[in-house]
């Protein structure tokens, strides 16, 4: 168990600003192909979310402990809610979860008031969590889960491993009514 002290007010509210530009249209970050620059936003993009849009699918690409940022306590090298997906409500999110550390890890889609109480054991939609998320899944391994964002919101993707949430490994995904296609917004 973690005893990292928490501050659920400083990430609420950091939360709601981020679903404030999300829902009155504020894009998250979007490739353009205009520059060398939006190539490169493009290439940032695609490591962590693929779009299929004619099926409405969102792929989120989670690679957990990747890199030792927050003591490998990460998803894509982010942690506390820095990375931040946005899929447009009513799509379907296939999730890919990769382990890269040396201890198990797993994704499941929380509502904050969860997050904040580090309740890691009932997912937000059907389907939102990797099999087994308080088992997780090994060191090299990949776990795939699929549901359907049928609610406009602010969610977390934790870590169902215990004290894993509490460290920090939890990232956001905004569903979102405003929102044309998937996008990822990063610090």
């Amino acid at each position: 168990m973690s005893t990292h002290a928490h501050a659920p007010h400083a990430k609420v509210l950091g939360l709601v600003l981020l679903t404030s530009l999300v829902l009155t249209g504020c894009s998250p970050l979007q490739p353009s192909g205009r520059s060398s620059q939006a190539d490169h936003a493009a290439a940032s993009v695609a490591q962590f979310l693929a779009s299929r849009p004619a099926s409405r699918t969102a792929v989120l690409k989670l690679a957990a402990a990747d890199g030792n940022d927050n003591s490998g306590y990460n998803f894509d090298g982010y942690a506390n809610g820095q990375l931040v997906f946005t899929v447009p409500v009513g799509w379907t999110v296939e999730g890919v979860l990769t382990n890269s550390g040396m201890m198990p890890h797993s994704a499941i889609i929380i509502s904050q008031q969860a997050q904040q109480t580090y309740d890691v054991s009932t997912p937000v939609f059907p389907g939102a969590e990797t099999p087994d998320p308080s088992q997780g899944a090994g060191m090299g391994q990949a776990q795939h889960f699929s549901f359907v964002a049928a609610k406009p919101g602010v969610y977390v993707i934790a870590c169902g491993i215990s004290g894993h949430d509490a460290d920090g490994m939890w990232d956001t995904l905004v569903v979102s009514a405003a929102a044309k296609a998937p996008g990822v917004t990063r610090p």
